[in-house]
C-alpha cells in the first residue's frame, strides 16, 4: 500500500533540517504581520470582525466575569439589573472550547488583540506540521516540507494566523486523523483508528466542519479497507469516527440545554440554521464569489499548481496499488466543500470556510511538485532541484497577495475611535450600559467594560430596551445608545430608529470621529 515517489530518494538530513527551518521561519514570520495591529473595524475584514466581535466579546466576559457565571456557555454581552438579576446574549451556536481558550488567553495577557492572534499564531502553525506530518507519511520528506511550504505561505493558510477562529486547528486535527488511518491503510493495527478517531474528536469539539470530515474518512474506510473490516477490534474502532462525532453534538447540545435553559437551546439551534443554510444569492453569482475567495486565498499560481496536483490523483487513483492514497486525499476535500454549500448564508460572505480544506491543497500541491521533480531526472527519477523553482514561485505569490490583502483590510481608524475620549467615558465605565446598533458598535464588545449590547437595529428594540432598563436600573447609572451615521441609515428601519431615539434627548455629536460620524444619545434624557 506504500507508495512513494517513484525514484525519488529523500534528501539528506541535513538538507531536511535546512528545510524545516526554512518553512519554520517562514511560517512565524508571515503570522507575525499585523500582530499588533488594532481590529480594523471593517465589517468585511472577518480577521479583525472576529476578533473583535464573535471570540473577542465572549473571550473577555469570560476573562472578567469568570466560566461559571454562564456555565461556560459564552456570552457576548450581559447586563447586571439592580435586583441582581443577569440578562445574557448567548453566543451558543458553536461548541464553546475555542472561546475558553480565548478566554484564557485574555486572561493571561490582557484585553489586547495580540492576546487572540497569539491563539490564532500558534493554531495555524500546528496547522502547517500536520498537513506536512501527512504528506511526508504519504510521499516522503519532500513531500512534507512542500506541504508544509504551501500552508506556510498562501494566504489560504498564513492569514488563519491573524483569524480568531476555527478553522485552521480543525484542519490540522484533520491532517493528523488522516495520517492515522494511512497507518491502518497500509497494514497498521486498528489503534490507528482510534487514534484517528481522538483527533476527529478534537476537530469536533472545536467547530462543526469537522463532522464533515468525520463522515468522509469513515466512508473512505468503507471503500478502501472493506477487507480488513473482518478483523478483530477493526470495526468497533471506526465505530468511534461517528461515535465521537455524534458525542461531540450531544455533548454541545447538553451544554446548550443545562446553561441555557431546552428552550431556549432549541430556538437558538432553529434559528441559526435557518438564517446560515439559506441561499440568499442567485447560484450564478454564489459560485462566481466562492471561485474569487479561492483565487484570493490560493493566487492564480497556487490553484494551478493545486489543479495540476488534483489531476495526479485522478491518474493515481486510476491505478489500483495507489487507489486508496490518492481517495484519502480526496477526502481531504470534502469538508471545505460541504461547509460552503451547506451553509450558503455564511459562506456568501465568509471567505474563509476552505480553510478547512487546507490538507487536500497542501498535498495536492506537494504531489505536483515532488512528482515534477522526478520527471525532471529520469531515467533515474531522482528529485531535480529545478523542481523547487514552481514552489518559490506559488511561495512568493502567496506572500505577496496575502500581503496585498492585508493592506487592503487593515485600517487604524478603529484603533484611533476607541481611544477617542469621548468614547473611552461610555464604554470604560462599568456600570454603563450602551446600546447598539449594526456598525462600528459591533468591533466594541473587546474594548468594552460597560455593558454593550449590540444589533439593537429596529426602533420596536429600542423601545424595549429602554423601557426595560429605565425600569429595572439605578436611576444613575449611565444609558447610552451609540449611533454609526455611516451605517444606521443602510438599515431597513434606520429611519424610524433616529426618530426614536431623536425623542429621548439630542444627540451628541462627533462628526470628526476617526472613520466617520458618529453620536452618543443619553436613553434617560438630558446632557451627559
Amino acid at each position: 500500500m506504500h507508495a512513494p515517489i517513484e525514484g525519488s530518494p529523500g534528501p539528506t538530513r541535513r538538507l531536511a533540517l535546512v528545510g524545516v527551518l526554512f518553512v519554520a521561519l517562514l511560517a512565524i514570520g508571515v503570522r507575525l504581520i499585523g500582530f499588533t495591529d488594532p481590529w480594523s473595524g471593517r465589517g468585511d475584514d472577518f480577521h479583525a470582525l472576529f476578533g473583535a466581535f464573535a471570540t473577542g466579546g465572549p473571550a473577555r466576559n469570560f476573562a472578567e466575569h469568570g466560566f461559571a457565571e454562564s456555565l461556560g456557555m459564552p456570552y457576548d454581552w450581559r447586563v447586571v439589573y439592580s435586583d441582581g438579576a443577569i440578562d445574557h446574549g448567548w453566543y451558543a451556536h458553536h461548541p464553546a472550547l475555542y472561546m475558553w481558550i480565548a478566554g484564557l488567553a485574555v486572561e493571561w495577557l490582557g484585553p489586547e488583540p495580540y492576546a487572540l492572534r497569539s491563539v490564532a499564531l500558534l493554531l495555524s502553525l500546528f496547522c502547517v506540521l500536520a498537513c506536512g506530518l501527512f504528506a511526508k507519511e504519504l510521499w516522503g520528506v519532500r513531500a512534507g516540507l512542500v506541504a508544509a511550504l504551501l500552508v506556510a505561505a498562501l494566504p489560504l493558510g498564513w492569514r488563519t494566523g491573524m483569524l480568531p477562529w476555527t478553522e485552521a486547528a480543525i484542519a490540522g486535527c484533520l491532517a493528523l486523523a488522516a495520517r492515522e488511518q494511512l497507518r491502518f491503510l497500509r497494514g497498521g493495527p486498528p489503534r490507528h483508528l482510534r487514534l484517528a478517531a481522538l483527533w476527529i474528536l478534537a476537530g469536533a469539539l472545536l467547530d462543526w466542519p469537522a463532522h464533515f470530515g468525520s463522515a468522509a474518512l469513515f466512508f473512505h474506510v468503507l471503500l478502501f479497507a472493506r477487507a480488513r473490516l473482518r478483523e478483530p477490534g477493526v470495526k468497533a474502532s471506526l465505530a468511534l469516527y461517528p461515535a465521537v462525532s455524534f458525542g461531540a453534538l450531544g455533548l454541545h447540545a447538553l451544554h446548550m440545554a443545562v446553561s441555557m435553559g431546552k428552550e431556549a437551546a432549541h430556538g437558538d439551534t432553529e434559528g441559526t440554521l435557518g438564517g446560515v443554510m439559506t441561499l440568499s444569492e442567485p447560484l450564478g453569482r454564489f459560485l462566481g464569489l466562492q471561485f474569487a475567495y479561492l483565487e484570493r486565498y490560493l493566487t492564480w499560481s497556487g490553484l494551478v499548481l493545486v489543479g495540476l496536483g488534483a489531476l495526479l490523483l485522478l491518474m493515481r487513483f486510476a491505478e489500483r496499488r495507489t487507489r486508496a492514497e490518492a481517495g484519502l486525499v480526496a477526502a481531504l476535500l470534502v469538508p471545505g466543500v460541504l461547509y460552503i454549500g451547506l451553509f450558503p448564508g455564511r459562506s456568501v460572505n465568509h471567505d474563509f470556510f476552505f480553510v478547512v480544506s487546507l490538507p487536500f491543497v497542501a498535498c495536492a500541491g506537494a504531489l505536483a511538485i515532488v512528482q515534477f521533480g522526478a520527471w525532471l531526472r529520469r531515467p533515474s527519477a531522482s528529485f531535480a532541484p529545478l523542481a523547487l523553482v514552481p514552489v518559490l514561485v506559488v511561495t512568493a505569490h502567496g506572500i505577496w497577495q496575502g500581503h496585498a490583502q492585508w493592506l487592503l483590510k487593515r485600517s487604524p481608524e478603529f484603533g484611533l475611535l476607541v481611544e477617542e475620549p469621548w468614547l473611552r467615558a461610555a464604554i470604560d465605565d462599568p456600570n454603563a450600559v450602551v446600546l447598539t446598533h449594526i456598525g462600528r458598535g459591533m468591533f466594541l464588545p473587546f474594548h468594552s467594560r460597560a455593558a454593550l449590547v449590540h444589533s439593537v437595529d429596529t426602533s420596536a428594540a429600542l423601545v424595549g430596551w429602554r423601557e426595560k432598563l429605565l425600569a429595572r436600573t439605578e436611576p444613575d447609572r449611565p444609558l447610552w445608545f451609540l449611533v454609526d451615521a455611516t451605517t444606521i441609515a443602510l438599515l431597513p428601519d434606520g429611519t424610524q430608529l433616529l426618530a426614536t431615539l431623536a425623542e429621548h434627548g439630542s444627540p451628541e455629536r462627533h462628526d470628526d470621529a476617526p472613520g466617520g460620524p458618529m453620536a452618543l444619545v443619553n436613553l434617560r434624557g438630558g446632557a451627559r
